[in-house]
């Protein structure tokens, strides 16, 4: 049996060598060992400098799968599905959207991976174009390939949706479709009973609130707003420590706001630090409470990951969170950008501890039904055709 690997990532080239994003690469390496057969990739090369941080580089010798690579998703034909059983492609990357048509013709099984919705796209193009004329160009575009999508997935078997939001949107009664949360954590990285007992303990004894943050630094992720959550809790008499992980655009920016809020003694830019080895523990150990303010409801590996660590999270409505909410009660929402609510749900807690403690519970049994190993399993026998 062959399954056929398209993603919406690229692979770069550097000399003689292949340079993967490693959480993909990581991926890869678990269909390889749950897929009863063998795996191909057929991936577009970069057209960009790799990012410089979070890659494996290797011979293409070394690799467990095969591989194609092509100049652009667009140029992928029959020829590169040749034997395949089963193709997962990604159903975000407009290019991609004529592989269901390529496998019905060859009676391939086609099952699209969604993530974003098409509110989840806009969002994304009204917080990223710089002017309102390149906002209508970019929304046109948007709205053409959302109709080109709907047409492919009535072509595919099935769906695999990262998250609530893209599973409402484009599930089908007449098709086979899965419902998954993408994340990292392993079943042995998830808090233990003793380890999530010594964090309570330590919020009854009336500390500074430990809140963190992490992902990248830029604007649809929120950072902008962290610091003004933080200035709004000094001015009303918080203590609290607020450790926030991860780099991006906007690195300085909230430095010289950490300096001109006077909040030095409060806020830490911890920057990027490696996932296992540091943020994980910091987040079981050191954290009582997660800040998340994504603008947009992309379904982030975040929110699992938090919750593996038996971590409520407080944050905005958007679609992915508000989503999680109604699988679980693990945490508060606030309207987006309203960094004066966060404040007050944020003071609230800190007065009534006991509110956090009760959902840190919650947060680890959803973390459990959908850690990476048994997400994994789910999806390689929703590939195949079974149900597990």
């Amino acid at each position: 049996m062959l399954l056929t690997l398209l993603p919406s990532v690229p692979v770069w080239k550097e000399s003689n060598k292949l340079v993967f994003d490693r959480k993909f690469y990581d991926g890869v390496l678990k269909y390889c060992s749950l897929w009863p057969g063998n795996v191909r990739c057929v991936m577009r090369e970069g057209n960009k400098e790799p990012p410089k941080f979070g890659l494996v580089t290797l011979q293409k010798e070394e690799l467990p799968f095969e591989i194609h690579i092509v100049e652009s998703c667009n140029n992928i034909t029959e020829s590169h599905l040749t034997d395949s059983n089963t193709v997962l492609a990604s159903g975000d990357n407009h290019e991609l959207l004529h592989i269901s048509y390529l496998c019905k013709q060859k009676s391939i099984r086609c099952i699209y991976i969604i993530e974003y919705t098409l509110k989840t796209r806009l969002q994304i193009v009204a917080l990223d174009a710089p002017t309102i004329l390149h906002r209508i160009k970019r929304s046109i575009f948007i709205l053409n390939q959302e109709r080109r999508r709907s047409k492919a997935f009535l072509h595919a078997n099935g769906i695999q949706a990262n998250g609530v939001p893209s599973f409402d949107s484009y599930s089908s009664e007449k098709k086979d479709d899965l419902l998954y949360f993408d994340n990292r954590v392993k079943p042995s990285e998830i808090i233990t009973d003793a380890q999530l007992g010594e964090r309570l303990n330590y919020l009854e004894l009336k500390k500074p609130l430990r809140l963190a943050f992490s992902g990248r630094l830029i604007k649809i992720k929120g950072a902008d707003d962290l610091i003004n959550v933080a200035h709004l809790l000094n001015l009303a008499g918080v203590d609290f420590i607020f450790s926030i992980y991860g780099t991006g655009d906007l690195d300085t920016y909230m430095q010289d706001q950490i300096i001109q809020k006077k909040l030095t003694d409060k806020v830490f830019l911890k920057g990027s630090v490696d996932f296992n080895s540091a943020l994980l523990p910091a987040l079981k150990a050191h954290t009582d409470l997660f800040v998340c303010l994504h603008k947009q409801g992309d379904p982030s590996c975040t929110y699992i990951e938090t919750l593996s660590c038996g971590l409520p999270i407080i944050g905005y409505e958007n679609e992915a969170f508000t989503g999680i909410l109604s699988k679980k009660d693990i945490g508060w929402s606030a309207p987006i950008n309203d960094t004066k609510a966060i404040a007050r749900i944020i003071q609230l807690l800190d007065n009534n501890r006991h509110l956090i403690a009760e959902k840190a519970q919650n947060s680890v049994e959803i973390a459990k039904e959908n850690d990476f190993e048994t997400t994994f399993t789910r999806r390689i026998n929703h590939l195949i055709g079974e149900r597990g």
